[in-house]
């Protein structure tokens, strides 16, 4: 058997399954967007499995609603989509789903804002440390008293020591936060869970910093405030991340902070509906389920990310879907195509054509959200429980 033989049934195959094949409409939908190589896409996935349904060449709300109308996505059986707070995603949302789901903003969305505005007032203040050190390096060495760099500097014993020369306490100081701005921007609410700081390091590291550097103290604190509006494991609801939020606003407006927050707040003061509707998004699932997030799309994306990297890139956009779509799946050794007649029918010339089974079996995420890596055997006379 030829290669080139090989590749049109592969490509047939292909064909079929682009065209008849649809995925299952999940009951918690995610999309996020996903750039590779400076050009847009919008992954459309199973919110809690993170499997690909939908990917589209481009972020306008028109491009996403006319993909998922052709994947036959039922608006009715979505009960929650989560996103990020761009405009096409909230577009797409008000023209499919406000009738029948609710909208959730994802929490890592909004807490990364946060964590930028944090890193923006601990880079503000180190960059005036290493300026103000700077200064009084110049005034220092116009007056001959610099700290000496060993004992065996002749004017070591003419010179302050060397632990308490004001330019060493400064250094100090900068390398201090320098050292703590991890420790700083790691932290999360709530202080017990797991994979987060211990109680030493926020004795030792974090609460010393925010004494020393007063603007890195605001900031730290209203970046944990807005962590505890998903701080489910004190069992508050939509009222107290609500008054939680009011709170945030408060402390952010600190005057030596409220330019760093202004984005973040502005952001959290347009969507607070969407945000404060993760708790109505728990009530739905129950408290034992997943809370929804974009977590799983993340860790889609990802994967997309490696198959794009390891074809060297792909500049059909349709074989770049597939990829997504079924990988790690293969036609003909996990997806099986049924081939059987199903009728014969006469077309407008008058030839005879016979109409296949459009059944496609495989391990997709509609057979109990579980990733099942099933051998159909024999494939090539695998036939749907119709046939």
């Amino acid at each position: 058997m030829s290669e080139t033989l090989i590749r049109r049934v592969s490509d047939r195959l292909a064909h079929h399954l682009w065209d008849n094949h649809r995925f299952a409409t999940p009951l918690v939908l995610g999309i996020d967007d996903l750039r590779i190589r400076k050009q847009l896409f919008t992954n459309v996935t199973d919110g809690r499995t993170g499997h690909s349904i939908a990917l589209v060449d481009g972020g306008e709300s028109d491009k996403i609603v006319g993909e998922m109308r052709r994947r036959e996505i039922d608006p009715t059986k979505v009960k929650i989509v989560v996103s990020d707070m761009g405009g096409s995603n909230i577009a797409v949302f008000k023209q499919l789903f406000a009738a029948h789901a609710i909208h959730v903003a994802d929490k890592w969305h909004v807490l990364k804002g946060a964590k930028e505005a944090l890193n923006s007032v601990i880079n503000k203040r180190l960059d005036f440390l290493r300026r103000r050190r700077a200064w009084c390096e110049k005034v220092y060495r116009k007056r001959g008293t610099l700290p000496p760099t060993s004992k065996t500097d002749p004017y070591y014993k003419r010179k302050p020591p060397f632990s308490t020369h004001p330019l060493t306490r400064m250094q100090h100081r900068i390398d201090d936060l320098k050292n703590a701005k991890s420790k700083l921007l790691g932290m999360r609410r709530p202080f017990y869970a797991t994979k987060q700081l211990t109680l030493d390091d926020y004795q030792m590291i974090v609460k010393p910093m925010c004494k020393k550097h007063r603007a890195v103290g605001h900031a730290f604190v209203a970046t944990m405030r807005l962590h505890a509006v998903y701080d489910v494991e004190k069992r508050i609801d939509r009222r107290g991340a609500d008054a939680n939020i009011d709170l945030f606003f408060r402390l952010a407006s600190a005057p030596d902070i409220v330019n760093q927050f202004k984005i973040i707040v502005d952001r959290v003061r347009t969507h607070r509906d969407i945000i404060l509707n993760y708790y109505d998004a728990i009530a739905l699932l129950g408290r034992d389920q997943p809370a929804p997030t974009t977590g799983p799309t993340e860790q889609r994306n990802s994967t997309i990310k490696n198959a794009w990297s390891a074809a060297r890139g792909i500049r059909n956009h349709k074989v770049f879907t597939m990829r997504a779509l079924y990988a790690p799946w293969h036609i003909d050794t996990d997806i099986a195509i049924c081939w059987s007649d199903k009728r014969v029918i006469v077309d407008a010339v008058g030839k005879e054509r016979s109409i296949y089974c459009n059944d496609v079996g495989g391990p997709f995420g509609d057979q109990g959200h579980t990733r099942r890596q099933q051998v159909m055997a024999p494939l090539h006379r695998h036939r749907c429980p119709l046939h």
